[in-house]
């Protein structure tokens, strides 16, 4: 059986499921004046999309002039 899950950070996999409810959600969320909510905790077994769909959400954002992405790396 074929491995479908990709071992790269934040890189698109070969299936990829588009979780537009969850990606508009947490945008939204975060772009309201008053926001329902200052956090989200993305979990999912490895390699079931959470770090892309973070990446995903990052992308939105940096699009706006009033949000300041910061790429945090150990390296």
């Amino acid at each position: 059986m074929e491995n479908k899950f990709s071992l790269q950070f934040g890189q698109l996999p070969q299936s990829y499921i588009y979780r537009k409810y969850d990606l508009d959600k947490i945008t939204d969320d975060f772009l309201l004046d008053f926001p329902l909510s200052h956090i989200y905790i993305i979990c999912g077994v490895r390699g079931s999309g959470k770090t892309v769909l973070l990446t995903d959400v990052a992308k939105r954002l940096s699009k706006r002039d009033e949000w300041i992405l910061v790429d945090v790396n150990p390296n």
